[in-house]
């Protein structure tokens, strides 16, 4: 079972069966002692009767009876093994079905398989670990050095080829613009230490084909190379800041001039009617006279 659960089509049942057992004897485990005092008690009022013969047989019996399965009659009307304590005898079966057959079985069941989505996306997430490890752990063995030796090399190397996502010479490039703020592939951070490796790299080569310098001057190159970036990059990021702080004071310039246009407009409406209210007066002062 475990095998087939590395399967995709089954493994997040067989993920949810084994969480489901889990959480089961989890459970089982903190009731353990109600089901041990049972045992015992059946041990010593049923002495007569072959399932309770001793503790452990009694103890397997009583673990049975959880289900369901109780007998009644063969208990109480076997004439081969007559009852000693007859009432104590009722009232211990009595309270084992109320309090073990009825409410515990069903609580532990119910307790086992209460959230079932949350055992779902617990068990695909399980399943998937599994399935990571499982192929890291096939990996491991077939790129293993003691198979370079193997009879059967050829079929090794025809299953290594096949396992290989990246062919030989594993070209795999992602072309980017350092110095583009619209590159958003890749983290800052890691587009300038790429850009940092691939100027010494260069400046490496170009140090060693000119054929003077010894490594000592080639570290100290490297580390003036590495200043001198850290300054462009400095200074771009200044340039940055300082464009996006000429473009906060444009935003507030933008804002102060359209709230003086408006003042500017409503004193102008309330000057215009002014000069219209002192023109109708004048008017009817004229005609009055």
């Amino acid at each position: 079972m475990i095998v087939v659960g590395r399967f995709p089509m089954f493994g997040i049942y067989v993920q949810m069966f084994t969480q489901v057992s889990i959480n089961f004897i989890k459970f089982l485990a903190a009731y353990v002692c109600l089901i041990v005092g049972f045992s015992l008690g059946f041990n010593v009022l049923h002495k007569n009767y072959k399932s309770f013969a001793n503790p452990p047989i009694s103890l397997l019996k009583t673990v049975i009876m959880m289900s369901g399965e109780l007998e009644f009659e063969d208990i109480f009307f076997d004439k081969k093994a007559p009852l000693v304590y007859p009432g104590t005898a009722h009232l211990m079966l009595l309270s084992f079905v109320i309090l073990v057959t009825v409410i515990l079985t069903n609580l532990m069941v119910g307790l086992a398989v209460s959230d079932i989505q949350e055992l779902r996306r617990c068990a695909g997430l399980d399943r998937l670990v599994r399935r990571a490890e499982l192929v890291a752990h096939l990996e491991n063995m077939l790129f293993s050095k003691l198979l370079d030796h193997a009879p059967a090399c050829r079929i090794i190397q025809a299953c290594r080829r096949s396992a290989l996502l990246l062919h030989p010479p594993y070209h795999c490039a992602l072309h980017i613009r350092p110095n583009d703020p619209r590159e958003r592939r890749l983290p800052r951070e890691l587009v300038r230490a790429v850009y940092r490796l691939v100027g010494e790299r260069k400046t490496r080569r170009a140090t060693f084909r000119g054929g003077a310098p010894p490594p000592r001057n080639v570290a100290a190159n490297e580390s003036t190379n590495h200043a001198r970036l850290s300054r462009r990059y400095s200074t771009e990021n200044s340039n940055q800041q300082q464009l996006s702080s000429n473009q906060q004071q444009l935003n507030e310039l933008a804002a102060e001039l359209k709230r003086c246009s408006y003042n500017i407009s409503t004193r102008l409406d309330s000057l215009t009617d002014k000069v219209k209210s002192i023109a109708r007066e004048l008017d009817m002062t004229v005609h009055l006279r």
